[in-house]
Protein backbone atom coordinates (compact mmCIF):
# COMPACT_ATOMS: atom_id res chain seq x y z
CA UNK A 1 0.00 0.00 0.00
CA UNK A 2 1.53 3.11 -1.40
CA UNK A 3 0.88 6.57 1.84
CA UNK A 4 -1.42 8.88 0.44
CA UNK A 5 -0.14 12.47 0.35
CA UNK A 6 -2.10 15.88 -0.02
CA UNK A 7 -1.56 16.67 -3.64
CA UNK A 8 -0.06 19.53 -4.87
CA UNK A 9 -2.76 22.04 -6.72
CA UNK A 10 -2.01 22.45 -10.16
CA UNK A 11 -3.91 26.15 -10.13
CA UNK A 12 -1.38 28.86 -9.36
CA UNK A 13 -3.82 30.62 -6.93
CA UNK A 14 -5.28 27.33 -5.15
CA UNK A 15 -3.60 25.28 -2.28
CA UNK A 16 -4.64 21.87 -1.35
CA UNK A 17 -5.55 21.33 2.47
CA UNK A 18 -7.19 18.95 4.19
CA UNK A 19 -10.39 19.80 6.18
CA UNK A 20 -11.53 18.30 9.63
CA UNK A 21 -14.61 18.50 11.16
CA UNK A 22 -13.70 21.79 12.16
CA UNK A 23 -13.84 22.86 8.93
CA UNK A 24 -17.21 22.36 8.12
CA UNK A 25 -18.67 26.04 8.34
CA UNK A 26 -16.02 26.61 5.34
CA UNK A 27 -17.05 23.38 3.32
CA UNK A 28 -21.14 24.22 4.13
CA UNK A 29 -19.86 28.02 2.47
CA UNK A 30 -19.08 26.01 -0.67
CA UNK A 31 -21.87 24.15 -0.67
CA UNK A 32 -24.22 26.66 -0.42
CA UNK A 33 -22.86 29.04 -2.76
CA UNK A 34 -23.52 26.03 -5.20
CA UNK A 35 -26.31 24.45 -4.90
CA UNK A 36 -26.70 22.81 -8.61
CA UNK A 37 -24.67 19.65 -7.45
CA UNK A 38 -27.39 18.73 -4.40
CA UNK A 39 -30.09 19.94 -6.91
CA UNK A 40 -29.26 17.64 -9.62
CA UNK A 41 -28.10 14.49 -7.27
CA UNK A 42 -30.98 15.42 -3.98
CA UNK A 43 -33.31 17.53 -5.85
CA UNK A 44 -32.76 19.95 -3.01
CA UNK A 45 -30.03 22.76 -1.90
CA UNK A 46 -27.49 21.53 0.92
CA UNK A 47 -29.29 20.41 4.32
CA UNK A 48 -27.84 22.94 6.85
CA UNK A 49 -25.78 20.23 7.86
CA UNK A 50 -24.41 18.53 4.83
CA UNK A 51 -20.60 19.36 5.48
CA UNK A 52 -20.68 18.12 9.02
CA UNK A 53 -21.46 15.12 7.27
CA UNK A 54 -19.54 15.01 4.65
CA UNK A 55 -16.91 15.80 6.76
CA UNK A 56 -17.09 12.89 9.73
CA UNK A 57 -19.10 10.22 7.93
CA UNK A 58 -16.62 6.71 7.36
CA UNK A 59 -17.80 3.85 5.00
CA UNK A 60 -19.93 0.90 6.60
CA UNK A 61 -17.80 -1.14 9.39
CA UNK A 62 -18.13 -4.05 7.41
CA UNK A 63 -16.42 -2.32 4.39
CA UNK A 64 -12.36 -2.31 4.52
CA UNK A 65 -10.61 1.03 3.72
CA UNK A 66 -8.26 2.24 5.54
CA UNK A 67 -8.32 6.40 5.42
CA UNK A 68 -11.48 8.91 4.91
CA UNK A 69 -9.61 12.38 3.32
CA UNK A 70 -11.07 15.16 2.66
CA UNK A 71 -8.80 17.75 0.69
CA UNK A 72 -9.89 21.65 0.00
CA UNK A 73 -8.36 23.95 -2.49
CA UNK A 74 -8.41 26.82 -1.26
CA UNK A 75 -7.86 30.67 -2.15
CA UNK A 76 -5.53 33.31 -0.67
CA UNK A 77 -8.16 34.56 0.46
CA UNK A 78 -9.34 31.80 2.74
CA UNK A 79 -12.33 30.92 0.11
CA UNK A 80 -12.75 26.96 -0.59
CA UNK A 81 -12.82 26.87 -4.16
CA UNK A 82 -13.19 23.15 -4.54
CA UNK A 83 -13.70 20.17 -2.43
CA UNK A 84 -12.78 16.29 -2.89
CA UNK A 85 -14.02 13.63 -0.47
CA UNK A 86 -11.66 10.34 -0.61
CA UNK A 87 -11.59 6.55 0.59
CA UNK A 88 -8.08 5.12 -0.21
CA UNK A 89 -7.77 1.31 -0.04
CA UNK A 90 -11.75 0.75 -0.50
CA UNK A 91 -12.01 -2.83 -0.52
CA UNK A 92 -8.39 -2.94 -1.68
CA UNK A 93 -4.84 -1.97 -1.42
CA UNK A 94 -4.27 1.26 -3.58
CA UNK A 95 -7.90 1.57 -4.49
CA UNK A 96 -9.01 5.14 -4.02
CA UNK A 97 -12.54 6.39 -4.45
CA UNK A 98 -13.51 9.98 -4.71
CA UNK A 99 -16.79 10.43 -3.64
CA UNK A 100 -17.80 14.19 -3.93
CA UNK A 101 -15.94 16.17 -6.18
CA UNK A 102 -17.14 19.92 -6.70
CA UNK A 103 -15.66 22.84 -8.36
CA UNK A 104 -17.07 26.83 -7.61
CA UNK A 105 -19.31 27.52 -10.00
CA UNK A 106 -16.83 30.65 -10.92
CA UNK A 107 -14.29 28.56 -11.68
CA UNK A 108 -16.62 26.22 -13.90
CA UNK A 109 -15.24 25.98 -17.79
CA UNK A 110 -11.82 26.96 -17.04
CA UNK A 111 -10.65 23.18 -17.59
CA UNK A 112 -9.65 23.55 -13.89
CA UNK A 113 -12.15 21.11 -13.05
CA UNK A 114 -10.34 18.23 -14.95
CA UNK A 115 -6.83 19.61 -13.41
CA UNK A 116 -7.42 19.11 -9.98
CA UNK A 117 -8.96 15.85 -10.60
CA UNK A 118 -5.62 14.52 -12.37
CA UNK A 119 -3.95 15.93 -9.71
CA UNK A 120 -5.96 13.91 -7.31
CA UNK A 121 -5.57 10.86 -9.42
CA UNK A 122 -1.76 11.39 -9.17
Amino acid sequence: MRPATLPRSPIDDLRAIELTAGDAPLLQRLFDANPAYFLAVQGEPARADQARAELTETPPPDVPWSRVWQIGFIEPSGRLAAFAGIVTDLFAADVCHIGLFMVDASRQGSGEAQRLHAALEQ
